[in-house]
């Protein structure tokens, strides 16, 4: 099956197949300087994290974002 994504003209997509997290990405984007609005996607976090820096499993398959 083919998807076609759509997203709004305010957000702009990042892309990756393997990354440390999502959220260490976001943060990196922010402080080069992305703009607000700026959306990281990837297929595989090799050490995602969840709050208070716990410990967040990825399952491969599922959907991990950060604006």
């Amino acid at each position: 099956m083919t998807a076609t994504l759509n997203i709004p003209p305010l957000y702009e997509l990042v892309m990756h197949d393997s990354i440390d997290s999502a959220v260490s990405e976001a943060k990196r984007l922010a402080l080069s300087g992305a703009e607000e609005g700026t959306l990281v996607w990837v297929k595989e976090q090799t050490a995602g994290r969840g709050r208070f820096d716990h410990q967040w499993l990825s399952e491969p398959g599922n959907l991990h974002c950060a604006i």
